[in-house]
């Protein structure tokens, strides 16, 4: 018995300090990549960071296609697949800096189980270039980006609205949209369809409580 327990806490230790090897050679790897990366593109690198298993570079708009291009083709990374791009509203970095969006690429490397995300700024009348030539399935995320936030793609070859309907105005994900929107949509009984009209917020329909909800609260 006494046998049996040593093996089982000798068994323990030896898998602990295993992933605590695991993680190092993880760190190791990505910290290869990082310099390799940051030797070849220093001039277009504005920052790097190691975080959580993944690296994290910080790439000018007009430099992402090329880094892309190289993170997929180069034997080095081969990120083959590109797992999601979106866009943050940054509103409150705009009132400091011309900075509004932040665009976010976020690519997977399956032979060397690596994650790379690319990130970066934009002002609010700026662009990007479409990547559709090498990532056919950033098509549809791009379409979504321009129709949720306005951020516009050139080289797109089929850049329309793809969540919101025909005749929307605006871009629902931008902080500074208004929640009711600009457009209502009401049935007509006279002529039995759906009427999409100007929204109107009347001052003689709203209900105003204007006593505490903490009034009767002892």
């Amino acid at each position: 018995m006494r046998f049996l327990f040593y093996t089982n806490k000798f068994r323990v230790i030896f898998y602990s300090l295993l992933k605590v090897v695991n993680k190092f050679f993880y760190l190791l790897k990505f910290l290869k990549m990082s310099l390799l990366l940051y030797k070849c593109f220093y001039k277009y690198l504005d920052n790097v960071l190691v975080k959580k298993n993944s690296v994290q570079l910080f790439v000018n708009k007009l430099n992402v296609y090329n880094m892309l291009n190289f993170l997929k083709n180069s034997f080095y990374f081969n990120c083959g697949q590109l797992l999601d791009f979106t866009v943050v509203d940054r509103l409150e970095l705009s009132v400091w800096h011309f900075n509004r969006y932040e665009y976010i690429y976020m690519l997977l490397s399956i032979i060397y189980n690596a994650r790379i995300y690319i990130r970066g700024f934009l002002v609010l009348v700026d662009y990007l270039v479409s990547l559709y030539k090498l990532y056919s399935s950033v098509i549809w995320l791009e379409r979504e980006v321009w129709d949720m936030f306005g951020v516009f793609f050139y080289n797109h070859k089929n850049l329309r609205r793809i969540l919101t309907d025909y005749g929307f105005l605006g871009h629902p994900l931008k902080k500074d949209f208004p929640l009711s929107g600009f457009i209502e949509l009401r049935y007509d009984d006279v002529f039995k369809v759906v009427v999409m009209e100007p929204i109107e917020l009347l001052q003689e329909f709203r209900y105003f409580v204007l006593e505490s909800p903490w009034y009767d609260v002892k």
